[in-house]
């Protein structure tokens, strides 16, 4: 059974500009910017198989399956059957409209399953592909939202109906560049 890690975190340090929280259950900190379009999730890890991994889950169903490195569409099925993914994940919602981008600082094994009693959905970080990439052994995570018009049925965002494809590209392409580089 997962922990539940949605209390018991304190502020570890605080600016004009940020927070940086940390959670007491579990080797993960959270550095929070003003005016950044991240979130930011670090793990360390000492590769004990009772610390959490990375998941997001939704109770928000997705319009199509979870997009792997821009290129391979994968399935959200079981939490068994798992992909490597090297670098990002797309993640586009069928209620909202809205399209996330989230990245890993290094390639990692994932799974996409449904979230039970819901419409929703869980991806579940599993293990690192190569646990030498980072010396520290620590796990980034980030995500920012990428579009808020993907389907073009949000009346808030959404202009005449259409979705947004003005831009999204070269916003995808600021946001790969920066990714790498975060607050900590």
């Amino acid at each position: 059974k997962a922990q539940d890690l949605s209390h018991g975190y304190s502020v570890t340090r605080m600016t004009n500009l940020g927070v940086t929280l940390k959670w007491d259950m579990a080797n993960m900190t959270s550095s929070i910017v003003r005016g950044m379009p991240f979130a930011t999730v670090e793990y360390k890890r000492d590769f004990d198989e009772n610390d959490p991994l990375p998941a997001v889950a939704s109770k928000i169903a997705l319009l199509e399956d979870p997009l792997v490195d821009g290129v391979t569409s994968m399935p959200c099925k079981a939490q068994d059957e798992t992909v490597a993914v090297e670098r990002e994940l797309q993640l586009k919602f069928k209620a909202s409209g809205f399209t996330w981008i989230v990245f890993f600082s290094e390639p990692v094994r994932i799974s996409c399953s449904p979230l039970e009693g819901t419409s929703g959905v869980v991806v579940q970080v599993h293990e690192p592909v190569d646990l030498t990439v980072d010396p520290e052994n620590r796990l980034v995570v980030r995500a920012a939202f990428l579009n808020n018009c993907t389907t073009g049925y949000n009346p808030i965002y959404c202009r005449d109906g259409k979705p947004s494809e003005e831009d999204v590209e070269a916003y995808a392409g600021l946001l790969r560049r920066g990714s790498r580089l975060h607050a900590g």
